[in-house]
């Protein structure tokens, strides 16, 4: 048995666990104190001789200074341990604590809230984010920029998305995975690969098939919507229509590259997406740029590259304070 707890715990460091062990490593981190203080030994052992890698690379100790501003545990606070005062290696209890819950992740650029009395965990990507989060179940789930998930920790496959996100749900015939957003609509799955983009004060809700089925309901009391791989439903809040259309989905979460995509896309909507990625604010002329639209790419460019691009289009100047952009005619 030891072995076998030793050679789980390995895996989770890795990334590699089952369903079936992570629930057996949650089982065991809840037995006793004694086995979450292996669970720390275990982790300083594999840790402090490794970089942790998510995405590019992020140097751990970087990665764990920055997030260990943004944590905070909202509920019981006396059972929580005052996490900002943890050194390097002992990130490990914050994963005893994400496991004891029931839920694992891989979040080093997010932040992380408990919330609801304890009842509900949720997840957020900050503005100029991209963050990447490993749910109990298995299912994988990116988070672009200025973006949450929040669930019930006894309904982990039931979660509720502000933002956009990309979903790769395990496998569960006996429970379908379901994704709530705030315009009703809801998304039901047992094992795919999908792209959703549902921000809250967006107009526009797009769902994007990568591989496998699901099902889209709420749409005006009418039967669900079933897609394929390689379509894509676009329902507009304010009308209440929806259309399905054939697309290549993996134009749809290149985001998770850390690329930004413009197609024939309004101004007005390239500025919402530019103040997401970069995280500012933007001060902007009423009517300028009406009618322009923009399709390109955009990898690696900073704020003000983007901008001067843009401005090939527009008849514009800028100017950036810190957070603070100002867009006005010329």
């Amino acid at each position: 048995m030891k072995d076998l707890i030793d050679n789980i715990i390995i895996r989770f460091f890795e990334r590699r666990n089952t369903p079936e062990e992570l629930a057996e490593l949650e089982n065991w981190l809840l037995e006793d104190q004694e086995n979450k203080d292996k669970f720390r030994t275990l982790n300083d052992s594999y840790h402090l001789s490794k970089t942790y890698k998510l995405g590019k690379g992020i140097d751990l100790e970087r990665a764990w200074g920055k997030m260990s501003n943004r944590i905070s545990f909202r509920a019981n606070p006396a059972k929580w341990p005052t996490l900002r005062r943890l050194t390097i290696w002992k990130i490990a209890a914050t994963i005893a604590i994400l496991v004891s819950i029931g839920l694992s992740a891989v979040m080093m650029t997010g932040q992380y809230l408990k919330v609801s009395g304890g009842q509900a965990v949720e997840f957020i990507s900050p503005g100029g984010e991209k963050s990447k989060v490993l749910l109990a179940d298995g299912t994988e789930v990116w988070l672009n920029s200025d973006s949450r998930i929040i669930y019930d920790i006894k309904n982990p496959r039931m979660v509720k998305l502000n933002g956009e996100a990309f979903f790769d749900v395990a496998k569960d015939l006996k429970s379908p995975f379901i994704v709530q957003t705030g315009s009703k609509l809801q998304i039901r799955v047992h094992g795919t690969r999908f792209n959703v983009s549902a921000y809250d004060d967006d107009e526009i809700l797009e769902t994007t098939l990568e591989r496998g089925s699901i099902s889209i309901e709420g749409f005006n009391s009418i039967p669900p919507v079933f897609l394929k791989p390689g379509q894509q439903l676009t329902y507009n809040k304010t009308t209440g229509k929806g259309k399905l259309q054939n697309v290549d989905p993996l134009l749809f979460s290149i985001w998770k590259e850390n690329k930004l995509r413009f197609d024939n896309t309004p101004f007005e909507e390239v500025v919402k997406k530019i103040e997401r990625w970069y995280d500012v604010k933007i001060s902007l002329d009423p009517g300028l740029g009406q009618k322009e639209r923009f399709t390109m790419t955009v990898k690696t460019e900073s704020l003000r590259e983007l901008l001067e691009m843009i401005s090939l289009t527009v008849n514009m100047k800028y100017e950036i304070d810190g957070e603070k952009v100002t867009i006005s005619r010329k």
